[in-house]
């Protein structure tokens, strides 16, 4: 007889079909979560190559485009625009786009948005996001010109985040989708980030300006520098430490071209000198020149003057160019005076060597062509004219001790020295004999 019996309601199919919407649940919620953790990691892996980018390029262009690219693609848009703001004219400037057509690039680049004007003139004056759910709405902030444009080619809406740093504004980020309506959350939140490392990336390229500017400055610097230790150095062959540095400082270097001036000029050598160098071995010879250089140069810049050569023995020194000095000949009788009483010290110790050297002076006074002559490689500031003739023929004149000088230097320095006539004497050169004095000493310090 067959069983009667009801359908249990736990029955393998009633507990089928029962227990079917908690998997669907469990499922979707799973599917829900994977995708986004999914979002999550390709977010993280976005920043992080942006991160890259800003810390490892000096290149901004290449790091605001990889910055805007993966803001784009994160945030569902279908374009992007990257702003520089530049705070002395307050306007934006487009600096980098993604998915963006040429006409609207054009458009932006043709006129910078101003602060407070446009989406992102608005968020950057608001220092917070703004959307605009549909262009069409023609009370939007989106400035005419770009509004219609983004019409024209499919695009509905927008979202505009200001880049800050330390809350200064350093420009803008704005995405923008074929789609009306707001942009999700997590899509305005995501780009906070973005803009964050844009304005890290604005301010480290900013920075690099800086550097580079002052690095550019510096280098100027330097090479002016440079230049002037080379002018000094060129300077000091023939002029005194404190005359070289005002012709260096004074940036005037027509003071070197040819012209003509009155000057006093000197001669020196010493006595015995021809005899002594034949005899002698080369190194007594270099080192007695070595230690007459030196005494003599020093005398010869403490009285400030102008160095025209060192040749062997001879030295010839002239006064009154390249600066003016209101008493070149008593210059240089002072200095002559002065030379002759370290040349005594000197040929004294190398007396006690069986040296027999003395020193002898000419000084002239009288008109000069005076200027650099010479070649690129090789340039010598000297004077030429009779006076110098005449100063190298007093000096050759001029017995040990002597300082012999030409008439004209006499009645300049009449009353400060001592002197010794020795009547008019005839030189080579001179039609006329000319009247020669011997300087025994200085009036108010006799050295005699």
């Amino acid at each position: 007889m067959a069983t009667n019996w009801k359908r249990s309601p736990w029955s393998s199919t009633a507990w089928r079909h029962t227990s079917r919407h908690p998997t669907l649940a469990w499922s979707s919620r799973s599917e829900e979560r994977t995708r986004e953790l999914a979002q999550a990691v390709a977010e993280l892996q976005a920043l992080g190559v942006v991160s890259r980018a800003v810390s490892s390029t000096l290149d901004l262009e290449t790091v605001l485009s990889t910055i805007i690219t993966h803001a784009v693609q994160l945030s569902g848009a279908h374009g992007g625009l990257l702003y520089e703001y530049d705070e002395a004219t307050q306007t934006f400037h487009l600096r980098a786009t993604h998915g963006t057509a040429q006409e609207v690039v054009d458009t932006l680049q043709a006129a910078p948005i101003r602060l407070g004007e446009g989406a992102v003139g608005s968020a950057a004056a608001m220092r917070s996001p703004v959307e605009v759910p549909d262009c069409l709405d023609e009370h939007t902030v989106v400035l005419p010109r770009v509004r219609s444009l983004l019409i024209q080619l499919g695009y509905r809406s927008l979202l505009a985040v200001p880049i800050l740093l330390d809350k200064q504004i350093c420009g803008g980020l704005v995405v923008y989708r074929s789609e009306p309506g707001q942009f999700p959350t997590p899509s305005v939140q995501l780009l906070q980030p973005f803009a964050a490392q844009s304005g890290l990336a604005l301010q480290n390229a900013r920075h690099f300006q800086e550097i580079a500017a002052w690095n550019r400055t510096l280098e100027q610097r330097v090479s002016e520098q440079l230049t002037a230790l080379e002018g000094m150095d060129r300077m000091k062959r023939f002029f005194s430490p404190h005359l070289a540095e005002l012709l260096v400082s004074s940036g005037n270097e027509r003071l070197l071209q040819s012209h003509r001036r009155e000057v006093t000029v000197a001669f020196c050598d010493l006595r015995g000198f021809t005899a002594f160098a034949d005899t002698a071995e080369p190194e007594e010879v270099m080192e007695i020149l070595r230690q007459y250089h030196t005494a003599m140069g020093e005398i010869i810049f403490r009285f400030e003057g102008t160095l025209e050569r060192f040749a062997g023995d001879g030295l010839m020194v002239f006064f009154n160019d390249p600066l003016p000095c209101p008493d070149p000949a008593a210059r240089a009788v002072r200095m002559a005076v002065g030379m002759r009483q370290r040349m005594r010290e000197l040929t004294e110790t190398w007396r006690k060597s069986m040296h027999q050297l003395d020193f002898g002076v000419g000084i002239a006074q009288g008109y000069a062509t005076v200027g650099m002559i010479g070649f690129e490689s090789r340039v010598d500031y000297a004077a030429i004219g009779s006076v110098t003739n005449l100063a190298a023929r007093l000096c050759a004149e001029a017995g040990g001790g002597q300082i012999l000088i030409s008439q004209r230097v006499f009645v300049e320095v009449e009353g400060l020295v001592h002197i010794e006539p020795l009547g008019e004497l005839a030189f080579k050169g001179f039609r006329q004999p000319i009247p020669v004095f011997n300087v025994v000493g200085l009036q108010e310090s006799p050295d005699a």
